[in-house]
C-alpha cells in the first residue's frame, strides 16, 4: 500500500509539473499567420483601402486627425504585401493644416494630404485568435513626414497592430475591415509573437509614443477566403 501511495503521489506530481508547464508558456506560443486564399488559388493580388476619419494621439498630448483614408497595396503572397495609404483633409489641434510637402501636398488652402512611404504588412491573429494585420516601417522605421504650419512632423515606429473585424476566419468576402484603436496615445494591440510594436511621433526634437484610431475597408479584387491557421 505504501508503494502504491508514493506512486500515485509521483503521478500526481508528474500531473502538475505537465499544467504548470502548459500555464507557464508565453501567449505569443498559440499567434499564427493569417491567409487570404482565392477561390484558383495563388497569390490573391492587388486591392484598394478606404475609409473615414482617423486620428494620430501623441501619448504627451496632442493629436492630428484626417477626415479621409484611402490607398491601395499588393499581396505578395497569401499573408504578407504592401500598402501606401493616404490621409485626406489633415490638420493638428496645436499646429494647424498639415500636408506631405515631400509628396507635393499643401495645406495652404486648408487641411492637407498625408501620404505615408510603402510599407510591409502581414496578416496575424492576436492572442485571442482574431485576426489582424501588422503594418511594419520601411526602411529606417519610417512611417510618414508632413509639415504643420511649416513646423516639421516625423511618424517612426517598428508597426502597428489592428484587427480585421470582418470577415470572420473561415469567411468568404470581396471586402475586409480595418480597425485601428488606442487609448491615450498607446495603441490597443501591441505584441505579436513577443515583439511589441509602436509608433512614436516627433515635432520639434520632442518625440512622444503615440496611437491612431482609423477604420477601412479593404476591397479584394474578387471574392476572397480568410483562413486563420
Amino acid at each position: 500500500m505504501q508503494k502504491k501511495g508514493k506512486k500515485m503521489k509521483k503521478m500526481m506530481l508528474l500531473a502538475l509539473a505537465a499544467v504548470s508547464a502548459l500555464l507557464a508558456l508565453p501567449a505569443f506560443a498559440s499567434a499564427a499567420p493569417v491567409h487570404v486564399q482565392t477561390h484558383a488559388g495563388g497569390n490573391p493580388g492587388a486591392f484598394t483601402v478606404a475609409g473615414g476619419k482617423s486620428e494620430l494621439v501623441r501619448k504627451s498630448g496632442g493629436a492630428t486627425k484626417g477626415e479621409t483614408v484611402s490607398g491601395s497595396g499588393t499581396f505578395e503572397n497569401t499573408t504578407t504585401g504592401t500598402v501606401k495609404l493616404t490621409f485626406g483633409k489633415v490638420s493638428s489641434e496645436t499646429l494647424g493644416n498639415c500636408a506631405s510637402t515631400a509628396e507635393g501636398h499643401s495645406s495652404a488652402s486648408g487641411p492637407g494630404t498625408v501620404t505615408t512611404t510603402t510599407l510591409p504588412f502581414h496578416l496575424i491573429t492576436t492572442p485571442t485568435g482574431n485576426p489582424a494585420i501588422l503594418i511594419t516601417s520601411a526602411a529606417g522605421g519610417h512611417f510618414a513626414s508632413f509639415t504643420c504650419s511649416g513646423i516639421g512632423v516625423t511618424v517612426n515606429g517598428n508597426g502597428i497592430i489592428g484587427t480585421i473585424t470582418a470577415p470572420a476566419c473561415g469567411g468568404s468576402s470581396a471586402t475586409a475591415t480595418l480597425s485601428f484603436t488606442q487609448t491615450a496615445g498607446v495603441q490597443n494591440h501591441k505584441t505579436y509573437t513577443g515583439v511589441t510594436y509602436n509608433l512614436t511621433s516627433t515635432i520639434l526634437g520632442s518625440a512622444s509614443e503615440s496611437g491612431m484610431n482609423a477604420s477601412a475597408t479593404i476591397t479584394f479584387g474578387g471574392t476572397r477566403t480568410l483562413i486563420c491557421t
